[in-house]
């Protein structure tokens, strides 16, 4: 199985390897990256709010505690406001860099699923 998460220079991945690669974690932070950014992704998101003038309270700007509470509370709308959508784009966000890193815990196992399991009913 070919590694899916890789740690190379991204001006080197074709868009499939970035579709899997743009998102990491990078001082026990989840970040965004590009061919052209490389953000947190609470900066991505603040970038968005501020873009489309979408006004916070001062907190929003510099508490990240105070940030994610917003982000949460927005989830509520879904995708019917762009605060909604953009709360669903943060979450995502983080959580495909959760992802991204277990994945890449495994693959740097360097073994199959099954050969994984094998190892896993014989320990027991």
């Amino acid at each position: 199985m070919e590694r899916m998460t890789k740690n190379t220079d991204i001006k080197t991945m074709g868009m499939f390897e970035l579709a899997h690669n743009d998102v990491f974690t990078k001082d026990g932070a989840a970040w965004y990256r590009d061919y052209d950014n490389e953000l947190s992704c609470r900066d991505l998101t603040r970038k968005l709010y501020k873009e489309n003038n979408i006004e916070q309270q001062a907190e929003f700007w510099s508490d990240d505690d105070y940030f994610d509470e917003v982000m949460f509370e927005n989830l509520q709308y879904g995708f019917s406001t762009l605060e909604g959508i953009i709360a669903m784009l943060y979450m995502e966000l983080w959580s495909k860099c959760d992802l991204r890193e277990c994945l890449s815990r495994y693959e740097d196992l360097k073994l199959s699923p099954d050969e994984i399991i094998g190892k896993l009913t014989h320990s027991e």
